[in-house]
């Protein structure tokens, strides 16, 4: 039948089916209430209507999958399809099976149908780089200069009750340019940033080549510190009753067996600070002053320094002589002998 009437189910015009409108617009069109727009010309096949909430369901049932599945030649290209068995969806393109899956947990898998976080990211069997899983951050500007984000993972708490500083990204990585980028240059450094009270700001840099910069963004040595304070390493101790570690400072070793036979490992240079002034810098070494309880930290003091002009100093921090010993009590220079049965050494 054709035409209007009070009572109808379905309405042929032009050769397209209408249900609930008298003027169907594309092959098939459902309306509950007219929305007054003209369907999307690559999506008119068939069009549900509403103005308000309109939606289609596909039932199936409990132990079965639901599927909506897309083909050209081929009958299945690509499908998203709903386990009711699992609680899981999974998107399929190309023929290729679940290269996306949203668990019943609200884990993202990609390349996985059983993801293990949030987003869990898996690349395919093999061995070496090739079988890595690759999350990839870039930008699209298309003239990348000196200081330019090429990517940023940012760490917050956005729903924090407090808001203000509180729902600011608390720590920060991203991708920055190092130089102006062109068909033969990338150079790019990596940061790494921390907040207190505000947004992140930057701690440490990795740059282009390969020196790390902590309180410094520009490293200049494998290891550079930034000169706002004076700086330290140690192996913090946080648990009591425990002995203190030794830390070695050791220069490169050589490898045995090696074709290359007789060769020295390297200096160890211990090297105070340059400066532009009249003075001098010195080095000096202290020790801790032994306690007659177990109960409080030692004072750490300089046993021995060694100026700018080369004087030592061992009891004093103002040697006067190539050697100076302190005048806190008399001294004496002698050859240690722990052997029994053995000469003395002259001295």
């Amino acid at each position: 039948p054709t035409g209007a009437g009070s009572n109808y189910g379905a309405i042929f015009a032009s050769g397209n089916v209408g249900i609930g409108t008298t003027t169907p617009l594309v092959p098939l069109h459902v309306q509950v209430s007219d929305v007054v727009v003209t369907p999307n010309a690559s999506a008119d096949t068939l069009v549900v209507e509403e103005n308000g909430n309109a939606g289609i369901s596909i039932i199936s049932g409990t132990t079965s999958t639901g599927n909506l599945t897309w083909g050209d030649t081929t009958a299945d290209m690509a499908s998203l399809s709903y386990s009711h068995s699992t609680n899981n969806m999974s998107f399929r393109v190309n023929s290729v099976n679940d290269v996306m899956t949203l668990a019943s947990t609200g884990y993202v898998g990609i390349s996985t149908g059983t993801p293990q976080s949030l987003l869990d990211v898996q690349g395919p069997t093999g061995t070496g780089a090739a079988s890595a899983g690759i999350l990839t951050l870039a930008t699209k500007e298309l003239t990348i200069v000196d200081g330019d984000e090429l990517g940023r993972i940012n760490f917050n708490a956005p729903l924090e009750s407090d808001g203000s500083d509180a729902i600011l990204a608390g720590a920060a990585i991203w991708a920055e340019a190092d130089d102006t980028f062109s068909a033969t240059v990338n150079s790019t450094e990596l940061v790494f940033g921390t907040a207190t009270t505000s947004a992140a700001i930057e701690r440490m840099r990795i740059d282009s080549a390969g020196n790390v910069g902590i309180g410094t963004t520009n490293p200049t040595n494998i290891l550079s510190l930034g000169n706002t304070a004076a700086q330290k390493f140690w192996i913090e101790n946080t648990l009591t009753d425990v002995v203190g570690r030794a830390l070695t400072v050791a220069a490169g070793g050589t490898v045995a067996g090696t074709s290359v036979s007789d060769v020295v490992g390297g200096n160890l240079i211990l090297q105070s600070g340059l400066g532009t002034g009249t003075g001098a810098s010195t080095i000096s070494f202290q020790t801790g002053t032994t306690l007659t309880t177990g109960l409080t930290l030692q004072t750490m003091s300089t046993k021995m320094t060694i100026l700018g002009s080369g004087n030592v100093g061992i009891g004093t921090t103002s040697p006067t002589e190539l050697l100076s010993l302190g005048n806190g009590a008399a001294r004496k220079f002698w050859i240690e002998n722990t052997l029994t049965d053995v000469v003395g050494r002259a001295l």
